[in-house]
């Protein structure tokens, strides 16, 4: 891993990427992208979570913690492989500037169905194997969306007792009446897997590494929850008794109600966190490094009464603590970590990402207040940090000196000594690079110089996030070598 030496990598969700047929995939573009950060001296590509998503459609609230979104499946590669055409390709896609997840939700998956109708002998015998490899979780998976699909997609709370308590012979009776429709989604993971391993290979072949990021918290419309509730703090009636989410703070004067359950970390600890590890493992078989998002509940996480509105009002609970954080270190080391420690930190989170040895993170945006000496400015970065311009939570490079007051941008301008001339987001990239933090994150936005209408998330917000698409060719060759001018300047190539 390249996380303790000099390197530098750019943000780019697998959903930007362009792509003709309403969502990006891991086909042409993604091979195209990893030739453009070899070509720009750069060592990583960050990602976000890459799981199926569900009401909401963020990437943070997967219906799965080991599968992979159907979404991002190259259309053009089953096209290749004459399991769909070009008129059902016209008829199940969109060609939008956004995207538009309601049409991908009714559209998407007919075009699965038909690929997975015309599977050969020798593709059928691959996908036995598949099944037969990937053993509990896959076939858990696949129940549960296929259940999930019957009961007109419900969340697993709604559905009839029998399958929400998983009455053992009514679960029984599902699979075979619906084996056909259970064998269909395992099909979906089977292509998702064989076009993400061919990806992921060409990427460390020209020396990129992916950088995943794995949520703290499962949401409660998930498998995870569903087949494992004596891992959560629920109810008798599987109802969540406390629910995560974060206080008020810089993002939301509210806070955060996530919704999500919150861990019975007692459970957990008896088990030898065997089912953190197992998600951490089907993590990593689709990444090389992982930013842990919310690190700090790892020492202590906010609750909040699972009827109330927002998250002005929660408790403080200890979470997993430095016992799971040696285990998972044992398990895959520690140089495949980054800890998201953004926010409000006590010393006790401190020692803890000490006692840990993962790399902190430092965001540049949060830096500049004219009357603090913030530890975000790039004079006290430290080595072993992650250093960002933004990440998908904040403004780009652009919105965000359009959007802060006169005081604070004349206070960046002498700072960063920015000028029109090198233009706003290049000059701040420069000031990143100079940073002692042995790696620096960039979003693809702050590259192209792109506003806040393509700032990818806006926490709090429930709508209209997660829909950015870059357009085709706006990374041209005269960006990847302005890129790596300035990352073999300040040698992170």
């Amino acid at each position: 891993m390249s996380l303790n030496k000099r390197s530098s990598g750019v943000l780019l969700p697998i959903f930007s990427l362009p792509s003709e047929y309403g969502i990006g995939s891991i086909g042409m573009e993604a091979y195209g992208f990893i030739d453009f950060l070899k070509g720009a001296g750069q060592k990583f590509w960050q990602i976000l979570p890459l799981g199926p998503t569900s009401y909401g459609d963020s990437p943070y609230q997967s219906l799965s913690s080991c599968a992979g979104n159907p979404y991002f499946i190259d259309i053009d590669r089953l096209k290749s492989e004459d399991l769909i055409t070009d008129f059902e390709i016209e008829k199940f896609t969109s060609r939008t500037d956004s995207i538009d997840y309601e049409f991908l939700f009714n559209n998407r998956y007919k075009i699965l169905k038909i690929a997975y109708s015309r599977l050969s002998d020798e593709e059928k015998y691959y996908l036995y194997e598949f099944r037969q490899r990937e053993g509990q979780w896959l076939e858990d998976y696949a129940l549960y969306i296929s259940i999930k699909e019957v009961q007109k997609h419900k969340p697993w709370y709604e559905w009839k007792d029998e399958y929400k308590f998983q009455d053992s012979d009514s679960i029984e009776n599902f699979s075979q009446k619906y084996s056909e429709l259970i064998e269909f989604h395992i099909f979906t993971q089977y292509e998702f897997f064989k076009q993400w391993n061919d990806l992921k290979n060409y990427a460390n072949e020209n020396g990129i590494e992916i950088i995943g990021d794995l949520p703290i918290y499962v949401p409660y419309d998930s498998v995870d929850v569903w087949r494992n509730p004596e891992l959560f703090n629920l109810d008798e009636e599987l109802e969540p008794i406390r629910v995560g989410g974060v206080p008020p703070d810089y993002f939301n004067e509210e806070g955060q109600l996530w919704g999500n359950p919150t861990y019975d970390t007692n459970v957990l600890k008896n088990q030898d966190y065997r089912w953190w590890v197992e998600r951490l493992g089907a993590s990593f078989r689709f990444v090389d490094i992982l930013r842990l998002d919310h690190f700090r509940g790892f020492e202590s996480f906010y609750c909040i009464n699972n009827d109330c509105d927002n998250a002005k009002i929660g408790i403080w609970e200890k979470g997993l603590g430095v016992e799971f954080i040696d285990t998972i270190k044992a398990e895959f080391g520690k140089d495949r970590f980054i800890a998201e420690d953004l926010g409000f930190l006590t010393e006790d989170v401190r020692e803890l990402l000490i006692l840990s040895e993962f790399p902190g993170m430092v965001v540049l945006q949060f830096g500049f207040s004219p009357n603090t000496e913030s530890s975000y400015l790039p004079h006290n970065h430290k080595k072993n940090q992650i250093a960002y311009l933004g990440t998908h939570d904040n403004d780009t490079a652009i919105g965000y000196y359009e959007m802060i007051d006169e005081e604070e941008r004349e206070y960046i301008t002498n700072y960063m000594k920015l000028d029109i001339k090198e233009s706003i987001n290049w000059g701040m990239i420069r000031g990143l690079m100079q940073s002692i933090a042995n790696t620096t994150i960039i979003q693809v936005q702050d590259l192209i110089g792109l506003g806040n209408e393509a700032r990818i998330n806006i926490p709090g917000i429930p709508e209209g996030n997660w829909v950015w698409q870059m357009k085709a060719n706006m990374l041209n060759e005269d960006i990847r070598d302005r890129l790596y001018k300035l990352t073999k300047l300040y040698s992170r190539v």
